[in-house]
């Protein structure tokens, strides 16, 4: 807009008159009848040809020559952009108090320049027997996840140097009536906080302990038969053998081991192990 189309003009007239916004009139009649000055006054309107805006208003009253009229100094910063920051920033934060708040998984805020938690969310808290309030006073290591200040400081060299994260995997982490809650840790670098994600490993550790009772269970079960069990794997190779020394074996144990069924058993034999096999719908491959 050029200055000869402004000087003389109301502000309000400006522009086919899209500056006649009903907040900016308020306040100009405000500095009008007696107030000097309004500061960061926020104003939204929908230009014609710009579209909507958010305008930061400033005014204040300035000494006029005698007999003239009134003088106003009018100010306009366009924060539109600043303010859509501020509400994506806001939408961001947001999402991430909620993904935070409830993931199954038990997550810790904790401060990088000395290790203190400063949030936690509900499956920390239930896991560890701890309320945030309580959390929110004490150091990483004071709750078992580090063994001490020492041991935090070289964390974060390591986390700075290799950046994202470092994994402390399958630690117990003691609980606060006294027990033991097994756990993968991950910290993950969040600028000025670190975020300590506790993964709970209690169901696998109780798959590993029942699978290995299992296993010791048939081994036991496997060395004490009386007749000859062989085991081979998809490939027709012997894997095990039970007993370890049978009498009626073609050659010793530990000569078979690795070797497929017709690099032992004479032709015959062989052919005829295979023969059973396809009837049960089963293939040995590599023979």
């Amino acid at each position: 807009m050029k200055q000869k189309d402004t000087l003389g003009q109301q502000v309000y007239d400006l522009g086919n008159r899209q500056w006649d916004i009903p907040g900016l009139r308020t306040l100009l009649e405000t500095i009008l009848s007696g107030k000097a000055v309004f500061n960061d006054y926020e104003v939204k309107h929908d230009f014609p040809v710009i579209g909507e805006r958010t305008l930061l208003l400033n005014g204040r009253r300035i000494p006029a020559p005698p007999k003239e009229a009134h003088w106003i100094l009018l100010a306009f910063e366009d924060v539109s952009r600043r303010r859509q920051q501020e509400r994506s920033l806001q939408i961001s934060e947001q999402r991430f108090h909620r993904a935070f708040e409830t993931a199954h998984d038990g997550m810790l805020l904790i401060e990088k320049m000395d290790g203190l938690i400063v949030n936690s969310n509900q499956a920390v808290e239930v896991s560890l027997g701890y309320s945030k309030q309580s959390l929110k006073k004490k150091h990483l290591w004071e709750i078992g996840i580090l063994k001490d200040e020492e041991q935090f400081r070289q964390t974060i060299s390591e986390l700075e140097a290799q950046g994202l994260a470092v994994g402390l995997p399958d630690i117990s982490i003691p609980t606060r009536s006294g027990g033991n809650f097994p756990a993968d840790v991950y910290l993950i670098d969040k600028a000025a906080v670190i975020q300590c994600n506790i993964h709970d490993v209690s169901k696998r550790k109780q798959a590993e302990e029942k699978l290995s009772a299992s296993e010791n269970e048939l081994r036991a079960l496997f060395a004490a038969m009386t007749d000859v069990v062989i085991v081979l794997d998809g490939a027709g190779r012997y894997l095990s053998i039970a007993p370890t020394n049978p009498a009626n074996l073609y050659r010793p144990a530990e000569d078979m081991l690795g070797k497929r069924l017709h690099e032992v058993l004479p032709k015959e034999q062989a052919d005829s192990v295979d023969h059973k096999f396809e009837k049960k719908g089963l293939t040995l491959g590599g023979s």
